[in-house]
């Protein structure tokens, strides 16, 4: 959270008008208080009843805040509401751990963890693979490394993907990319409520379009990024506190997938649209296999809210292909391509590059459907994506045919906002 870029990016969301008019009005109250304190303090104004104010005052200010906390409520689209929490522990927790609540409270109310048995599943409801120790308590459960004997049975699997895809004996390129703040909602083709057209692209992949599979029953194991990228590379998401175990527990040493592909030859790279050094991507990656970290160019290109634009991401990926192909006579190795974009990340700006046509008809489109600014420009800039992909997903199998391979994408949603 201290990273300069996320701080400058979060610097818009403060003033805008999901959190701007309660700052505002929580600066004018603290201000009135305080400036009533101070009259209070002077000579001429001092009785027994101004004595106590000045004494309860400290207690009474933060008490004031806390009241009106209780009533504020920020919904998971980002829309401000106003009701009462349950509990005061709904009360006082930011935005940015709402999800602990409500993550743990339907787990914690729907099921009896009392028992040995019960906490193991409650454990797994939460995405950690856990295994008893000898004192009833509960740890991660390490794969044990059988280093040959995996990366063997991992290469032959990627073989046989790729000789089922393609002809002959071209080897595999598995690209995921990890759309951010992205979900099923954001998408028409699968039932959400964003309007129809808002993203073309990505409807027709739902709708099975070309050689393409919707998982319709598929949810992200992550509450944030950091642990949605967890989940996705090692099978263990979000744990308890929100700790993500690849970024916040590296001393478990975790045996992942990637691990298994780095040993059976797999190359693995990875491409990110700003700093990989913010939640400890860059060290979560590195310790698990992957060899190439994209950093990213910079200056004189398109900027989203946060980092470079899809297009100029993109634009590095096949850059970045055409830059590794094989020399001619000598065969091609499989290779694995991780992206995680970032127009899409709030606080929500259109990306710079977006052209202003495209900009006002998906505006046009998402204020059927909403009234909120906040959430029309969100919608704008998932219709951006889904535009940046439908342009980069053909290039990149061509690309990929032309190397020699045989191009897999994966597209998962992780969901912030």
């Amino acid at each position: 959270g201290l990273d300069p870029g996320f701080i400058a990016s979060q610097l818009g969301l403060l003033v805008g008008p999901r959190y701007g008019p309660f700052l505002a009005l929580a600066l004018v109250l603290l201000v009135a208080a305080l400036a009533g304190l101070m009259r209070l303090r002077r000579p001429g104004n001092r009785s027994a009843a101004t004595s106590r104010w000045q004494r309860s005052g400290p207690l009474i200010v933060p008490g004031i805040f806390l009241l009106l906390s209780l009533w504020v409520h920020t919904t998971a689209r980002g829309e401000m509401a106003l009701r009462p929490y349950s509990a005061l522990l709904g009360a006082l927790v930011t935005t940015n751990h709402l999800n602990v609540v409500v993550g743990v409270e339907p787990l914690l109310r729907d099921h009896d963890v009392s028992s040995e048995a019960a906490a193991q599943a409650g454990m797994a409801t939460l995405g950690i693979a856990t295994s008893p120790c000898d004192d009833g308590s509960r740890v991660f459960e390490t794969i044990p490394i059988d280093v040959p004997e995996r990366a063997a049975a991992f290469q032959s699997a990627f073989t046989a993907l790729a000789q089922s895809l393609g002809d002959g004996a071209r080897p595999l390129s598995l690209t995921f990319i990890m759309l951010e703040s992205v979900g099923a909602d954001d998408l028409h083709g699968l039932g959400g409520a964003a309007p129809a057209g808002l993203t073309p692209y990505l409807d027709e992949l739902a709708g099975g379009k070309g050689a393409a599979l919707a998982g319709r029953r598929v949810y992200q194991a992550g509450q944030r990024t950091a642990a949605a990228m967890s989940a996705l590379l090692c099978g263990v998401g979000t744990a308890p506190l929100l700790l993500a175990p690849l970024r916040d527990l590296p001393q478990l040493e975790l045996r992942c997938w990637p691990d298994i592909a780095r040993d059976a030859g797999v190359s693995l790279r990875f491409f990110y649209a700003e700093n990989l050094d913010f939640d400890r991507y860059r060290g979560s990656l590195d310790d698990h296999g992957f060899s190439y970290l994209h950093v990213p160019r910079k200056e004189g290109r398109s900027r989203g809210a946060w980092g470079l634009s899809d297009r100029e991401l993109f634009a590095d990926i096949l850059a970045d292909v055409a830059a590794t192909a094989s020399p001619p006579g000598e065969p091609p190795g499989a290779v694995v391509r991780g992206v995680l974009t970032l127009s899409t990340h709030g606080p929500y700006r259109v990306p710079e590059d977006m052209p202003t046509a495209a900009q006002a008809q998906a505006r046009a489109l998402a204020e059927r459907v909403t009234k909120s600014g906040v959430t029309q420009t969100r919608l704008v800039t998932v219709a951006y994506a889904d535009d940046a992909l439908s342009r980069f997903i053909p290039a990149l199998q061509a690309a990929e045919a032309a190397a020699g391979r045989v191009p897999v994408l994966l597209l998962l949603g992780c969901l912030l906002y």
